[in-house]
């Protein structure tokens, strides 16, 4: 297949599975959910599948003729020139195809086991989950095509909506661990005061527009919680304080399991390219600049919620120092390395909460 066919296969592939209405299936009985979602769900996995398959082919390395000896040319060769960059690139998209293929294969027979005797919540989250990596690895497969080929990526858009939806979900989640966790651990005295502000905070984030673009699971153990909370702060003062400590190591387990969002590839892929980009802005030219562009300052804003200090820096108004950000800076450098030996972990589950 030619590289623009790829293309095609792959923005279809994404189209399906954003055509897929998940949220619909939440407050359904079970049979809608195993009658109709779950199919659906491994159809478009199975048709994503098939779609990694034919780019691994199609950008594969050269293969040696059994009977000549002869090593010829991959397919993907008569797409571009035939140059070490080019077939590090071609190498590269199938690098990618490979793990991602090898990725949805392991969300379809997770869908597989156990489907009945999951909660529903639990299900519809793992076949959103499976949507959301399907959609992320072929956004990121058009993409490294495109860049090889000369192609334009209509997928490009998508990704960028994508990723301003978990800018602002990090946002809102950095702000309720710093409601949470800002002032210290609470007191017997005190605890109940704090719990209030967590409900006020919790309130504000169920109504807020990005709300709906939680995760299913998220959603549903805020609203367990706003529950909780509504029972403890609801009795006397003279209520069970150690009970109210309990909830509150609970919320607190909670707020930083949501930052687990900071796991997603399009966040790491952002952070990764503007934390390089700042710290050689600031540190790596012929002088440390007496203070940090306008421009750059807003910018280093969107990475709130992915460190504690940065956020610490972020969250002080005024001018800083660009020294004030070379220690941070330097830190996240080293641990989102590409060069890094780290596993891919995927989002931090909260289901044991």
């Amino acid at each position: 297949m030619g590289a623009r066919d790829l293309q095609e296969s792959l923005i279809k592939v994404v189209e399906r599975a954003q055509g897929i209405e998940i949220r619909r299936y939440e407050q359904r009985e079970e049979g809608p959910l195993h009658d109709e979602l779950l199919p659906t769900i491994k159809e478009a996995l199975s048709e994503a599948i098939d779609t990694f398959t034919q780019v691994i082919e199609s950008y594969s390395t050269p293969i040696t003729d059994d009977d000549t000896g002869a090593v010829s040319d991959p397919p993907h060769a008569s797409f571009g020139s035939d140059t070490d960059s080019t077939r590090h690139g071609a190498e590269r998209i199938a690098d990618m195809s490979f793990v991602a293929r090898w990725e949805l294969h392991q969300e379809r027979e997770e869908l597989g086991k156990n489907s009945f005797s999951k909660e529903m919540w639990s299900l519809v989250n793992a076949c959103s989950s499976a949507r959301r990596r399907l959609t992320a690895s072929a956004i990121a497969v058009e993409n490294a095509i495109c860049a090889q080929e000369g192609l334009t990526s209509t997928l490009h858009e998508l990704y960028l909506l994508e990723l301003n939806h978990s800018l602002q979900i990090r946002h809102a989640y950095a702000l309720f661990r710093n409601t949470v966790v800002g002032k210290g651990p609470p007191n017997p005295k005190n605890v109940r005061h704090r719990l209030r502000k967590v409900a006020t905070a919790i309130k504000k984030l169920t109504r807020s527009d990005i709300y709906s673009e939680l995760r299913t699971s998220d959603r549903v153990h805020l609203q367990e919680l706003r529950g909780r909370l509504a029972e403890c702060v609801g009795v006397s003062r003279d209520g069970d304080p150690h009970g109210a400590l309990r909830l509150w190591q609970d919320i607190e387990n909670l707020s930083e399991l949501l930052l687990g969002i900071n796991n997603r590839s399009e966040l790491r892929e952002h952070d990764q390219s503007l934390v390089s980009e700042a710290y050689s802005s600031l540190f790596q030219s012929d002088g440390v600049p007496d203070s940090i562009a306008e421009e750059l300052q807003v910018r280093l804003q969107s990475l709130f919620g992915r460190d504690a200090e940065v956020d610490h820096l972020i969250v002080i108004q005024g001018p800083h120092s660009p020294e004030n950000w070379k220690s941070p800076l330097e830190r996240l450098l080293e641990s989102m390395s590409p060069n890094r030996q780290e596993t891919d972990w995927p989002e931090v589950s909260v289901e044991s909460f």
